[in-house]
C-alpha cells in the first residue's frame, strides 16, 4: 500500500505525491486505471506499483480449501508450549478496495511480459535481494538488473501507448 506523501517528501524520495480522490475512487470500476498516477509512467513508476501490488497481495487474507474440516479437539496448551510453537499468529490489516482494484490492474499489466520476465519482476516487487535473484535465473547482477529494467519499460512504454490511443 502506497501512503499518502506530502509534496516535499515526494519530491526527495521520487515516488509520485498521490493525494486524495475520493470521488473519483467510487467512480471507478474494476480494471480501469487508477487515478494515482497522472503523466507519463515511468520506468521506476511501474516499480512502484508492482511494490505496492505485492503488498496488497501479502496483506490478503489467506485462501482456506472449503469443505476440509478438522474432527479433532483442540489441544489446550501450557504457555512455555505456546512459545516454542512454529506457527505464529500474523495480524494484518485487510487492504482497501481501491488497493485491491490497483493489484488487479498491475496483475493485468503482468500478462504483457513472458514467464521469466514476471518472476523477476515479482522477486524484486516481494524486495528478494539480487543474489537470490541472480541464482534462480544463473546470471550475473548486472544482466539481472538489464533484464528487470528492459521488462518494466516494456510495460511502461505499453501503457504510455494505451494513453495516447
Amino acid at each position: 500500500m502506497q501512503r499518502l506523501k506530502s509534496a516535499p517528501e515526494a519530491k526527495t524520495t521520487g515516488r509520485p505525491y498521490v493525494g486524495s480522490h475520493d470521488a473519483e475512487k467510487s467512480l471507478a470500476g474494476p480494471f480501469k486505471p487508477s487515478c494515482k498516477h497522472t503523466g507519463v509512467w515511468s520506468a521506476q513508476a511501474v516499480a512502484n506499483r508492482f511494490e505496492d501490488a505485492a503488498v496488497t497481495a501479502r496483506r490478503l487474507p489467506s485462501a482456506n480449501v472449503q469443505g476440509y474440516f478438522n474432527a479433532w479437539p483442540t489441544i489446550v496448551r501450557c504457555q512455555w508450549e505456546l512459545l516454542a510453537r512454529d506457527e505464529r499468529v500474523v495480524c494484518r490489516f485487510p487492504p482497501t478496495p481501491q488497493d485491491v482494484q490497483d493489484m488487479l490492474e498491475v496483475m493485468l499489466w503482468v500478462q504483457w511480459l513472458e514467464v521469466p520476465q514476471r518472476h523477476l519482476v515479482w522477486m524484486r516487487a516481494k524486495r528478494y535481494g539480487w543474489r537470490d535473484i541472480c541464482t534462480r535465473f544463473g546470471m550475473c547482477r548486472t544482466t539481472a538488473w538489464q533484464h528487470w529494467q528492459k521488462s518494466l519499460q516494456l510495460i511502461a512504454d505499453k501503457l504510455n501507448a494505451s494513453r495516447k490511443s
